[in-house]
């Protein structure tokens, strides 16, 4: 899936720090994909969000380990099956722990994504979008430029219009409109922490 390899000079490092991340904001702003205002808030905000979203991003974080492993998916079930395993079992074991907040993470939509090669990796930015558009444009942006050094624009343009597509119904750019899962929603504006952030994510 790598196009050009990422540098310490010109990319950020695979694993997703607060230091990393906010060195893909300055990347998406000089670039131009970021305003100066969205930028800004991301920055201001960000401390908040890996903390109040820390649960979802352990699960993201698992599911791009495994797009380290499996590589490029050269054998799509292997990397398949993993992830759809991951969201199952996870599902599973939430729901008869009595964890509805965490059981529903690993949502029916979620599962269909994470079924699908390629485009599975991004599969846990659905809850994260749905708490934070900001936060699950930032990640998927640090995803693409560590795995292609390249803004997420650029990295769909080189991959099958199908992949496309599907990514940009989990993704949305700060401040525009989306669709996830057939039903449409407009992204707020207020940065990344929404009042349904607030859960048990962090113990």
């Amino acid at each position: 899936m790598s196009d050009t390899p990422a540098t310490i000079e010109t990319a950020p490092a695979s694993e997703a720090t607060e230091e990393k991340l906010r060195a893909t904001i300055a990347r998406l702003l000089a670039e131009g994909h970021l305003t100066e205002t969205e930028a800004a808030r991301m920055q201001r905000d960000l401390s908040a969000t890996l903390k109040n979203s820390a649960y979802i991003l352990r699960h993201l974080g698992v599911h791009w380990a495994m797009a380290a492993i499996f590589a490029v998916d050269f054998v799509p079930l292997l990397g398949t099956i993993s992830r759809v395993v991951w969201v199952a079992g996870n599902r599973v074991v939430e729901t008869c722990c009595g964890r509805w907040d965490r059981a529903s993470v690993h949502s029916l939509p979620v599962l269909g994504i994470a079924a699908i090669p390629w485009v599975g990796y991004f599969a846990y930015l659905i809850p994260l979008r749905a708490r934070s558009p900001d936060a699950a444009f930032l990640y998927a942006n640090h995803f693409t430029y560590s795995r292609s050094n390249c803004a997420l624009p650029t990295y769909l343009e080189r991959r099958p219009k199908w992949i496309g597509w599907m990514v940009r119904k989990v993704v949305v750019a700060p401040g525009g409109q989306a669709e996830v899962a057939g039903s449409s929603s407009l992204v707020p504006e207020q940065g990344f922490v929404t009042q349904d952030a607030i859960h048990s994510d962090a113990k």
